[in-house]
């Protein structure tokens, strides 16, 4: 995942699989991660015209049920 905001973001909203099959249509749902959550690094560069830019790992994070933004698998 890459993005300039996630930079100097907060919090960042993370769609991710939360049932189902790596290829189905249903199961993913959206979360509102802390930037300070454990197992989530960011790598900031440079990007071709002056900016700056992030990607994002996220390893093993975990979040409480008060992350998940909106119905459970149906993003």
């Amino acid at each position: 995942m890459s993005s300039s905001t996630a930079i100097c973001a907060d919090l960042l909203l993370v769609p991710a699989r939360s049932s189902g099959g790596q290829r189905d249509r249903d199961g993913i749902s959206l979360f509102l991660v802390g930037a300070g959550a454990a197992g989530l690094r960011r790598r900031t560069y440079r990007t071709h015209d002056g900016l700056r830019a992030a990607d994002l790992h996220l390893d093993g994070v975990r979040v409480d049920k008060e992350a998940l933004i909106g119905p459970l698998g149906v993003v």
